[in-house]
């Protein structure tokens, strides 16, 4: 049966996602740094298997500490596991404006958003199975930075670009790489970011309403079996995505004249709208 790695996954939609992936009768090896959190997930998997033999496996790591996630990649070895699936949703944003955070603040955003991903998936990259699928959490916010994120997006980019790096080197062994870049989703996380978050954050982004994180994990498991490279779970992001196409991966092929004449477009919008943020930065 499959062997899904979940990072992330004490609360929030890794935790949502570990849920839905015992329900389909996947073994889990579940990370994050909290072993109380992750031993009561680990125990109601247990007690409540969907077919016999099924595990779930806690296991208490910092990942972005090396020498942690190089234990990490020993004991996958000495289990001679095979994975079949890794989901990196560990990461967390402190909405400031960038002179307004502390250095320990943007070492924190560094530490969370980027090396958690980088290490895991550089000792994890070995065990997983020909054809298998990795998936690395980016957002929206990696398409067009906001004021008020320069702790969180610019790590956002960089898993960006290293999905899209893995994305090409991985191609030999047929591993599908996906990249998720949700927008807002109703977690822990999100009720935290939004006691910190700048006014003129909130102005930007709009009254919009965050989807819930039951819907957000539905969403990424959907696309995920379809294939997709990269991942929205809202109209918004699936746009910007199109104004930065770039060399990245593109969507379904049929969708994909519509992306090149909305990349057009928005290249000459893109500027009227950065000009009218300015203003309101102003």
């Amino acid at each position: 049966m499959p062997l899904t790695i979940i990072s992330g996954a004490s609360q929030g939609l890794g935790k949502t996602l570990a849920d839905k992936y015992h329900l389909q009768g996947h073994d889990l090896v579940l990370l994050a740094r909290s072993a109380d959190k992750l031993g009561e997930i680990a125990g109601s998997h247990n007690s409540t298997p969907i077919r016999e033999g099924q595990t779930t496996l806690p296991y208490t790591i910092d990942l972005s500490n090396i020498e942690q996630c190089k234990r990490l990649g020993k004991y996958i070895e000495s289990k001679d596991f095979k994975i079949d699936n890794i989901i990196c949703c560990a990461g967390s944003a402190i909405p400031k404006l960038y002179q307004d955070l502390t250095l320990e603040e943007i070492d924190d955003g560094i530490n969370t958003n980027f090396r958690t991903t980088a290490y895991l998936l550089h000792e994890l990259l070995p065990y997983v199975i020909d054809k298998g699928h990795i998936v690395l959490t980016s957002s929206t916010v990696a398409f067009y930075p906001l004021p008020g994120y320069g702790q969180y997006s610019p790590m956002k980019c960089a898993i960006r670009a290293l999905a899209d790096t893995l994305e090409m080197e991985l191609h030999p062994r047929k591993i599908h790489v996906h990249t998720f870049f949700p927008g807002n989703f109703a977690s822990e996380g999100y009720i935290k970011e939004n006691l910190s978050k700048p006014e003129i954050t909130k102005l930007i982004e709009g009254p919009s309403t965050a989807i819930s994180v039951n819907e957000c994990a539905d969403i990424l498991i959907k696309e995920i079996n379809n294939g997709e490279h990269y991942i929205h779970t809202d109209t918004v992001g699936w746009l910007l995505a199109c104004f930065s196409l770039g060399l990245s991966p593109r969507c379904k092929w049929y969708l994909i004249p519509l992306q090149i004449i909305i990349g057009i477009l928005g290249t000459l919008l893109s500027r009227l709208i950065n000009i009218y943020h300015r203003s309101l930065v102003e």
